[in-house]
């Protein structure tokens, strides 16, 4: 049976949309999601459709109801909260939510780590305490229903799902409800007519928005415009990171934490991550000083600061920039890592990118009843559905390809396409926004014999990804950027239109090698120079020395007469062997050799 995903997507929806420059005839016909704000999610079913990046499932054991990536949910299934209630789930005891596991956090006093994707062994084992620890001190409590939002608990759903008549039936576009005040919210569409940002407009001009994260001695601020720059980039008005050590090493939470629950440790990295947390304290408050009046200016302030020390360092003290109970502020609705500023960008990009789900409405409802019949504990649990066969296929090939390339097994994988007739052109599974093809992949992953067979096979290197660059264009290594312009050379200008695919004019594969050739002839030179200047370095140090000691012994003025260069010279190599004195006549040969030829070259 046909399904949403064998559909090609819509003209309007072929690149990503950002929410404060919507196209006018996606702006002019929008409409409430028959008129509920929640997303249109397929549920699992004896035969689930393939998962795309708009695909995403629910967890009922976190009473997430759904997510908008297949990322999201994976990133979740690793979080600090699935792996908590899995464990009280196994124990027997209720299930908490996002914002009673943050108020946890919280009252446990403890900073996290920053980062739940960074890979570190240190902050894995953080993690681990933290959780093990909110364990045992939330055995036996019940869910903080009164502290728990009212709005939140009328709907959940972090997003406000619409529809418009210039797109397909089944298609729904959705943008973060943290964007919009309580207000906006009564009327959305009101609301997101109002944001919109004519591009181009002046960056300094526009409305910004701040985003602020800390956590486990890392911190990472941003102001950033609405309006991106002419190319869609990210316009950043000012940013600035920090980084102090502060978190116990292989034991996690911060020495404040520490002290409150065991009393004051007297050890010299206690009174370092102690002193730590004062000046990162202090250097976040100054540097909010210095931009009170762009976060003034700013629209809506997002932060994310766990833990009682974190948010004094923001709220709570005279002059603070940002109160507590400021509107503008708000949370990060799905999951972020260590505070970097590339994170941050990342995250702005999430917050403004229009999500688009495209299931067909019967089909999710046949899937709902089919469901429905299934109320055993397994089906409650939620687990990730099971791929179906043409996607296993999909995945099989997928990985095998990606394998060759990495290992730049150009003649294996063109061998591998062959035997199971796949095209050079062809798509990896799960779609990728920045590598959608081999080729883009190859480029990326900076292996050129790849590139050269596969262009050489026929692959296209026109085809864009969805950000609108070609696989030139996102080549990890000057290498592989010679291979397009050689394969330009050797393919010929007929072939493709290589001006669609940003490739310079191209090259041989002989002047490749002679600038190659050169370029290593020219830091082997650097090096060689560099040698020489050492020499010269520790001969003059070993001649000074002997001179300090013969000072030391004799006296000064002992030696009469007037040194000639040929004493001085005798003097340097005094006490050398004979073998010495020969290689160091030769090194001093060979420069002066080499600094008159460099004087007749000039000279010319």
């Amino acid at each position: 049976m046909a399904t949403a995903q064998d559909k090609p997507r819509h003209p309007l929806l072929q690149k990503p949309l950002y929410v404060y420059s919507l196209p006018e005839t996606i702006l002019d016909t929008l409409t409430l999601a028959d008129g509920s704000a929640t997303p249109i999610a397929a549920p699992t079913s004896e035969e689930p459709e393939a998962p795309t990046e708009d695909n995403g499932k629910a967890c009922a054991l976190c009473r997430v109801e759904s997510f908008v990536t297949v990322q999201d949910r994976r990133a979740h299934y690793k979080s600090m909260l699935h792996t908590f209630n899995v464990k009280r789930s196994v124990a027997g005891e209720k299930t908490v939510e996002g914002e009673e596991f943050e108020k946890m956090l919280e009252n446990l006093n403890e900073s996290l780590s920053g980062s739940e994707s960074s890979g570190s062994e240190d902050e894995e084992e953080s993690a681990t305490d933290e959780i093990a620890q909110l364990l045992r001190k939330h055995a036996t409590v019940s869910p903080l229903e009164s502290l728990e939002d009212k709005s939140m608990k009328q709907n959940k759903s972090p997003l406000v799902w619409l529809s418009s008549s210039a797109l397909d039936a089944d298609a729904r576009l959705g943008i973060y409800r943290a964007l919009l005040t309580q207000d906006e919210l009564d009327a959305p569409l009101d609301s997101l007519r109002k944001k919109q940002i004519p591009i181009p407009a002046v960056q300094n001009n526009a409305r910004s928005v701040a985003m602020i994260m800390i956590g486990g001695g890392h911190f990472a601020a941003m102001i950033v415009s609405c309006a991106p720059k002419q190319g869609g980039e990210v316009a950043v008005l000012a940013h600035k990171t920090f980084h102090r050590y502060t978190t116990r090493r292989k034991q996690g939470g911060a020495q404040s934490a520490n002290d409150a629950a065991k009393g004051a440790a007297h050890s010299a990295g206690a009174s370092i991550r102690r002193y730590n947390e004062a000046a990162l304290r202090q250097d976040i408050r100054d540097l909010l000083a210095s931009w009170k009046g762009m976060v003034d200016k700013c629209e809506l302030v997002f932060i994310r600061a766990t833990g009682t020390e974190n948010r004094r360092a923001l709220f709570g003290y005279d002059e603070a920039v940002v109160k507590a109970n400021d509107p503008r502020i708000r949370g990060f609705p799905f999951t972020t890592r260590r505070p970097t500023q590339s994170e941050l960008i990342r995250c702005f990009q999430e917050l403004t990118r229009v999500k688009v789900s495209t299931h067909v409405e019967k089909e999710v409802q046949k899937a709902a009843k089919d469901l429905s019949k299934k109320t055993t504990a397994k089906a409650a649990v939620g687990g990730p559905p099971k791929p179906s066969a043409e996607e296993t296929k999909l995945l099989e090939h997928t990985g095998e390809i990606t394998s060759l390339i990495k290992r730049s097994k150009a003649s294996a994988l063109l061998a591998y396409l062959k035997q199971h007739s796949l095209s050079p052109d062809f798509k990896l599974h799960p779609a990728n926004h920045h590598t959608p093809n081999i080729l883009h992949f190859a480029s990326a992953s900076s292996s050129p014999a790849t590139v050269t067979a596969l262009l050489k096979e026929g692959a296209d290197p026109t085809i864009e990804n969805t950000t609108g660059k070609t696989a030139f264009e996102i080549a990890g290594s000057r290498e592989v950027r010679d291979a397009f312009r050689i394969a330009r050379g050797e393919l010929g200008e007929q072939r493709w239109d290589w001006s669609a695919a940003r490739i310079p004019p191209a090259i041989s594969k002989a002047d490749a090698e002679k600038r190659i050739a050169r370029e290593r002839e020219l830091k082997e030179r650097e090096d060689r120079a560099a040698r020489e200047a050492n020499l010269k370095q520790l001969e003059e140090d070993e001649r000074t020395k002997r001179m300090e000691q013969r000072v030391k012994k004799v006296g000064v003025g002992k030696t009469l007469g007037v040194k000639t260069s040929l004493s001085e010279r005798e003097q340097g190599t005094q006490g050398l062997s004979e073998e010495m004195k020969k290689k160091i006549e030769r090194e001093r040969r060979a420069a002066a050799a080499e600094a008159r030829m460099k004087a007749m070259q000039q000279g010319r």
